[in-house]
């Protein structure tokens, strides 16, 4: 009697082990291609922006001191490269889409892209609707990516101090 106890735990066992090993909601296949790298990026990884007053600053929303962002990539195909804006989401204000100030005590300001139309980028929802954009000039060895970036003032009053907040710029090669 025990072996036959014994003999139905471990079928019993058995069954219940195979039946979650083979229950899955979701199945994540992941596809891509590393490919060498043969482009010369001479860009800003510093971009110096120019003093401004806390005057030019002061309602909500108000902007200042753009300045322009030029990423130029040679030695590789332009027609196949794409740019694309991949920020630490934590590091991106919640209502303005800007990229927060990351200077313990420094100002309220915060730095705000722009495009190459000078149209605001809400970086929560860019990456996501544009996932990568095209080259402002391209030709068979290089290309142009043009942003730019300027001071906003948020949801408190810009206080004095300094700035800095990051971002990264990826190429895609397609």
């Amino acid at each position: 009697m025990k072996k036959f106890r014994l003999a139905a735990g471990v079928v019993s066992a058995l069954f219940f082990a195979a039946n979650s090993a083979f229950a899955y909601d979701v199945l994540l296949k992941f596809e891509g291609k590393v490919v060498p790298t043969t482009c010369q990026v001479d860009g800003l990884n510093e971009v110096a922006m120019n003093p401004v007053s806390t005057e030019a600053l002061k309602e909500p929303g108000s902007y200042a001191g753009e300045k322009v962002i030029l990423i130029n990539v040679s030695g590789c195909d332009g027609t196949k490269l794409k740019g694309m804006l991949s920020p630490d989401f934590s590091q991106v204000h919640h209502i303005t889409g800007a990229l927060k100030n990351s200077v313990p005590g420094g100002s309220t300001a915060m730095i705000q892209l722009l495009d190459h139309q000078s149209n605001p980028i809400d970086l929560l929802t860019w990456p996501a609707t544009n996932p990568s954009f095209e080259p402002v000039s391209v030709n068979e060895t290089a290309a142009q990516f043009v942003l730019a970036a300027r001071y906003l003032a948020g949801d408190v009053p810009v206080t004095a101090g300094d700035v800095k907040a990051e971002l990264t710029f990826d190429l895609v090669y397609e």
